[in-house]
């Protein structure tokens, strides 16, 4: 399997996302060092940001981004 590693989201506008389960961003099991700073989610019908298991590696951090209209 592979995994994302020691990347940077910033600076996103994610909006108006169509489905029923689709998310704004996510990092799913296994992601780790990343960082997620400075995004704006809103009207998507899920979750705006999901970060999941790092499996025991580096830490991922979320950092003033803004989410709402979600669901």
């Amino acid at each position: 399997s592979c995994w994302t590693e020691d990347s940077r989201f910033e600076g996103n506008w994610i909006h108006d996302l169509g489905g029923d389960y689709q998310s704004g961003i996510t990092l799913n099991n296994g992601a780790q060092g990343n960082v997620i700073i400075d995004n704006v989610v809103h009207d998507v019908p899920h979750i705006g940001i999901e970060v999941k298991s790092t499996e025991y590696g580096d830490p991922n951090e979320v950092i003033g981004n803004a989410v709402f209209a979600i669901g």
